[in-house]
């Protein structure tokens, strides 16, 4: 019997991870709680508000932190077992660092699928994915919830966007439908609340921290989401997971995001 392997990582801002691991057989990848979107989760029914906004300087915030969290990202991609040859989904993939990162890891006869629905944020990551080289790379504009199944893929991936969901657990469920038999599910998320930001106190990132926590949530962001992956795999109908928690002790950034 073969098993798809599913894997979760959520990490703080920026120093905690949280990996969590499960296998899943054939029978329970086709089962009925395997099925299609169930608007459950979310306080208002509908995806949050993107707070930062679609801009010029936001997109290159985001690959600022791309940065950051890159290491993080490559060990939960190798550790996935993501390697040559596969086809990987990258859900909600912004300006493709993920994207980028797996297709490191598939190699030339692989293939990576970047879905976003916000089209000008993947200008950029098509600039940067021609800029690489990485003709292996093709990035769609559209929602997970209306991509077409059409052949499955070796692995579908997704970083810091269960947060922004009104229903998180039935995204999950509904990347069953992508992903085949033997498969891989890894998603990264942050965990913005109750985790240590810092070693030593910095009261200008205590503030701006705290008017995150105050104002993502009015906007329909979990920013717990980190803690609650482990219910979010269960809640879509995946047997209970491993899980394994990491930190980042240090980091540098290019510039104040």
């Amino acid at each position: 019997m073969r098993h798809t392997k599913s894997l979760a990582l959520a990490q703080s801002r920026p120093a905690r991870l949280h990996t969590e691991y499960l296998t899943l057989s054939d029978e329970e990848a086709t089962s009925p709680h395997a099925g299609g979107p169930r608007m459950t989760q979310g306080h208002t029914g509908r995806d949050a508000l993107y707070v930062p906004g679609y801009t010029e300087d936001e997109f290159h915030r985001l690959t600022d932190q791309g940065q950051l969290v890159a290491s993080s990202t490559r060990a939960l991609l190798l550790e996935a077992g993501i390697g040559p040859g596969m086809r990987v989904l990258d859900v909600g993939c912004g300006p493709g660092d993920v994207s980028l990162l797996a297709a490191q890891r598939v190699g030339p006869t692989g293939e990576v699928v970047g879905l976003d629905i916000n089209d000008r944020v993947l200008e950029l990551a098509r600039a940067r994915a021609a800029a690489s080289g990485a003709t292996q790379v093709r990035f769609i504009q559209t929602d997970l919830r209306e991509f077409p199944v059409d052949r499955p893929f070796d692995a579908v991936v997704g970083r810091f966007v269960l947060m922004y969901l009104a229903a998180p657990a039935d995204v999950v469920r509904r990347v069953l439908h992508h992903v085949g038999p033997g498969g891989i599910v890894a998603f990264q998320d942050f965990q913005i609340e109750h985790t240590p930001l810092a070693s030593a106190r910095v009261p200008l990132w205590e503030q701006w921290c705290s008017w995150i926590v105050a104002l993502y949530p009015r906007s329909g962001v979990e920013t717990n989401m980190g803690l609650r992956l482990r219910q979010t795999f269960l809640d879509a109908g995946l047997p209970a997971p491993r899980v394994h928690m990491d930190a980042c002790l240090a980091c540098r950034a290019t510039r104040w995001w």
